[in-house]
């Protein structure tokens, strides 16, 4: 997380009203939603060595995940760029026994939106969960620098974590999925496509084969497969696969409905990509 991005999470939480929301179990999902001027905290209880893992799905509002530890010290906050809809997931290894905090912010929110969370995992700690920690930050900072556009310095950091995910997981994973969409996306804004389309392409067929083809995360990497095509002029390509981004998109977010934008075909027919919004 960026040093601005810090000092905000930090501002609000000065102004913001403190709502406890309860305790998580293991597995369970719980949905809420939330109010700007507002942090949620919920509650989880760790021993000392122990990995754990939260995810939130957001639905219409972005969220920053803080996680705070027994002595009331901060252990990271967490923030991806998915926006206003899409998962965020918050990973650590306790190193104290006690009830930890995981706070839910809204960041930058102008109404309400609403959230699922889940205690995804939890167990004692060992080498792979720390190897895939340091692959998680390698992600994070190759993010921060392709959103400052040095692509070459992204591009090396995204392939380093998809090396340590792949050697530790295996090529059959949700995050060697993460990672070639991740990594597809540096090269195609570089103009690399044949790159680019080969990485997108492995990142779907990795989530065909584990069954995950109604998640946001598919329906964002054909969001972006598209994209690809429509640089290319390849129009009817990226049509196909627009469509089939916002169907799940939809249906994935539980959403009333999606913005359009449009953009015109050469023989005045248009095609859609999905900006999801409530309504």
């Amino acid at each position: 997380m960026t040093n601005a991005l810090s000092t905000l999470v930090q501002s609000q939480a000065i102004h913001h009203k403190t709502e406890i929301q309860g305790r998580l179990t293991l597995g369970e999902t719980q949905v809420r939603t939330l109010v700007p001027g507002t942090i949620h905290v919920w509650t989880l209880s760790l021993k000392s060595g122990q990995y754990a893992a939260v995810k939130v799905l957001q639905k219409g509002i972005d969220v920053v995940i803080r996680i705070v530890n027994p002595r009331g010290e901060g252990k990271g906050k967490f923030n991806s760029p998915e926006g206003t809809f899409g998962k965020e997931k918050a990973a650590w290894i306790s190193e104290s026994v006690g009830t930890w905090k995981v706070e839910i912010i809204a960041s930058d929110a102008q109404k309400p939106g609403i959230y699922e969370i889940k205690w995804a995992a939890l167990h004692q700690a060992a080498q792979k969960d720390r190897e895939s920690l340091k692959a998680d930050s390698l992600s994070n900072m190759a993010l921060a620098y392709y959103i400052k556009g040095e692509y070459l310095k992204s591009e090396s950091l995204y392939v380093q974590s998809q090396g340590i995910r792949e050697r530790i997981f295996g090529l059959e994973h949700l995050g060697v999925a993460d990672s070639f969409n991740d990594l597809a996306e540096v090269y195609r804004v570089q103009s690399k496509d044949s790159l680019a389309e080969s990485l997108f392409r492995k990142s779907l067929m990795i989530r065909e084969k584990l069954k995950d083809t109604e998640s946001p995360e598919f329906g964002l990497t054909l969001n972006s497969l598209a994209l690809l095509y429509k640089t290319q002029a390849k129009y009817a390509q990226a049509d196909s696969l627009y469509r089939q981004a916002l169907k799940i998109t939809e249906k994935a977010l539980d959403l009333v409905h999606c913005y359009l934008n449009f953009y015109r075909l050469p023989d005045n027919g248009y095609a859609t990509s999905c900006a999801p919004g409530l309504s």
